[in-house]
C-alpha cells in the first residue's frame, strides 16, 4: 500500500482521466450510522437518480460491479484498437506484414479485466465510515473518475476532515474489535496494488485502482505469440 499526498491533477494525469462515471451523495437516515442511507446519484450508467441501501456491503457491492463492468469495457476498447491497427488500416498484404512484424518484435500490451478484490471493498467501506464519523454526519460523497489506465475513487466528507492517522491505523490493524485486527492487517498487506492519496486536512481521500492486468503479447522462443501478465 502506498500513501501519497498527491495533487489531484497529477493523479488525473497518471490515470489518464477523461470521464466521470459516478457521483454519489450518501445521506444517512440518522446520526448513529452511515447506513441505512439514501443515495443521490449522478451517473449515465444508472437510470435511477436515487437509491436506498441498508448496509455498506450492499453499497460497495454495487460500486465493485460498476468498476468491473467499466474495466471490461476498457479492455475491450483497447483490444478493438489493437485489432484495427493490425488488420484495419494496411492497404496491402505487404503493409500488413510489415505492421505485424513490428508489433511482433516489440510486443503489444493487452488489458485483461479482473474481479474487484474484496480488500478494495473493505477499504472503501472503512473510508466511508471514517468520513461519516469525523464529518458532520449529514452526507458523504463517493466519486469515480475513469481513464485509460484505470480509475480514481474519491471519498469526501463535508469539509471538516478525516482522522487520517486513525484511518491509517485502522488499515494497519488497529481496529476497535480485537477479533478483526489480524484480518485487517492481512487486508492492509494486500493493498500494495493501490495508491491512497489525501488532500489536507484529510477530508478528501483518493484511491488509484486499476481493474485490469497488463498483458504483454509478444514472440516466444519458437516464434509464436505468448502472454506475460504483470
Amino acid at each position: 500500500m502506498t500513501f501519497e499526498n498527491l495533487n489531484l491533477s497529477d493523479m488525473y494525469a497518471r490515470v489518464g482521466v477523461n470521464n466521470r462515471i459516478l457521483f454519489d451523495v450518501i445521506k444517512p437516515y440518522s446520526e448513529k450510522s452511515l447506513f441505512p442511507a439514501n443515495v443521490e446519484r449522478r451517473s449515465r450508467f444508472y437510470e435511477q437518480r436515487e437509491a436506498n441501501y441498508d448496509s455498506p456491503s450492499l453499497y460497495t457491492l454495487g460500486v465493485s460491479r460498476l468498476l468491473e463492468e467499466r474495466s471490461i469495457e476498457l479492455a475491450s476498447r483497447r483490444e478493438q484498437i489493437l485489432h484495427s491497427l493490425r488488420f484495419g488500416n494496411p492497404q496491402s498484404i505487404g503493409k500488413l506484414r510489415e505492421l505485424e512484424s513490428k508489433l511482433h518484435d516489440i510486443g503489444y500490451v493487452m488489458l485483461r479485466p479482473k474481479r474487484t478484490p474484496p480488500v478494495l471493498k473493505a477499504l472503501i467501506s472503512g473510508l466511508l465510515e471514517n468520513a461519516f464519523l469525523y464529518g458532520s454526519k449529514d452526507e458523504v460523497r463517493l466519486i469515480i473518475d475513469e481513464g485509460h489506465e484505470g480509475h480514481i475513487i474519491t471519498i469526501e466528507d463535508n469539509g471538516k476532515g478525516f482522522n487520517y492517522n486513525g484511518m491509517i491505523g485502522w488499515l494497519r490493524g488497529a481496529g476497535k474489535r480485537k477479533n478483526s485486527k489480524m484480518r485487517t492487517m492481512r487486508l492492509a498487506d494486500q493493498l500494495e496494488v493501490f495508491v491512497v492519496s489525501y488532500e489536507n486536512p484529510g477530508n478528501v481521500i483518493h484511491i488509484i485502482y486499476s481493474g485490469v492486468d497488463r498483458v504483454n503479447r509478444g514472440p516466444t522462443i519458437d516464434g509464436k505469440y505468448g502472454l506475460l501478465i504483470h
